[in-house]
């Protein structure tokens, strides 16, 4: 998902996202999720955990990581997903994407 902060994406419906995400995975499986150094991605990001904590799933948060490096933890230690927020400049302001992603079940 993508959006201006407190505009297209506030902490209600990221909250909201993360407990629908962490209810379509099996209960106690455990989510990754890291974040940019600006302070919106951090706000998203604390609200995603949020969603998915009231969902039953459990969070390994990798703080401000590059999402390549998250991307290989949560590969490595074979967990069924992940979730990056980040920032980017757009011309008039900033925006902010969060991703969700799961591996599918083998």
């Amino acid at each position: 998902m993508t959006g201006v902060v407190n505009v297209d994406l506030i902490p209600e419906f990221a909250a909201r996202l993360g407990a629908a995400f962490g209810a379509s995975r099996p209960k106690g499986s455990t989510v990754t999720i890291n974040r940019d150094p600006h302070r919106s991605p951090r706000m998203i990001k604390r609200a995603i955990i949020s969603g998915l904590t009231s969902a039953g799933a459990n969070v390994a948060d990798l703080q401000s990581m590059p999402i390549p490096v998250a991307r290989y933890y949560t590969k490595a230690r074979r967990l069924p997903a992940g979730s990056t927020c980040a920032c980017r400049p757009l011309t008039g302001g900033w925006w902010t994407f969060a991703s969700l992603t799961a591996r599918a079940a083998t």
